[in-house]
């Protein structure tokens, strides 16, 4: 489903520099530049590693947690709840709030909504709203497998980063299930424009991102953050 969502949208045409837009990009490339105007400030960094051992099963929590927090555009107090789950589950989310609790697994075609954060939507209508934090997490830890529960349509704030949520799971505990992880190999570039935004995948011996952000605002011309789990978007 990922391959066919990125295929279907892929264009071979380069960005425009200019334009009032925000302009953004990344690459999987390594070394890739992209030259900023002088009325514009950006920011860029580089994250790289070789995948000589990296885990080869697949990963849940060991125990259930939860934690409290406050929608960040909902302003709605809401509980999540992270459960265990067995293999080949996926990430799901379960609305313990609607008379159904319906369930919304993660998955490429139901990103609906990014207009200030990202955004899962059915076709029912059912939403789950600001995942990025929490999936960065899941992402960051290896967990392949987890029902998260949450009691309003969008995941608490925290403080803004993937931290609590790392802690979150760390808490629980991180175990291995006796079933071989599955990876999306890249084996020819792929590209998707989208007016002045960009991003690129190349093939590669190993796992490395460059990536930029180029705003016309001051506040972007500061260092990027070391700690990825520690930025706050």
């Amino acid at each position: 489903e990922f391959r066919r969502v990125l295929f279907r949208s892929r264009s071979r045409a380069r960005p425009r520099s200019g334009g009032p837009s925000a302009r953004t990009g990344a690459t999987a490339r390594a070394g890739a530049q992209r030259s900023a105007s002088s009325a514009t400030c950006a920011v860029s960094c580089e994250v790289g590693v070789v995948c000589r051992r990296a885990a080869r099963q697949v990963r849940i929590a060991k125990n259930s947690i939860s934690a409290t927090g406050v929608g960040l555009h909902s302003g709605e107090r809401v509980k999540l709840t992270l459960h265990p789950a067995a293999p080949d589950t996926g990430i799901v989310f379960r609305r313990t709030d609607l008379p159904a609790q319906d369930e919304v697994a993660v998955r490429p075609a139901l990103v609906n909504d990014t207009r200030l954060s990202s955004t899962l939507v059915t076709e029912t209508g059912v939403r789950v709203g600001t995942i990025e934090h929490l999936m960065s997490a899941f992402a960051g830890l290896g967990i392949d497998n987890l029902v998260v529960e949450v009691t309003a349509a969008e995941i608490p704030i925290m403080d803004g980063s993937a931290a609590p949520f790392i802690y979150l799971l760390q808490s629980a505990g991180v175990v291995e299930q006796s079933v071989p992880k599955r990876f999306i190999r890249v084996k020819q570039p792929v590209e998707i424009v989208e007016g002045d935004k960009w991003v690129r995948l190349d093939p590669m011996d190993g796992f490395k991102i460059t990536l930029s952000i180029e705003f016309n605002h001051p506040a972007f011309n500061l260092a990027p953050q070391k700690e990825i789990g520690r930025a706050h978007v």
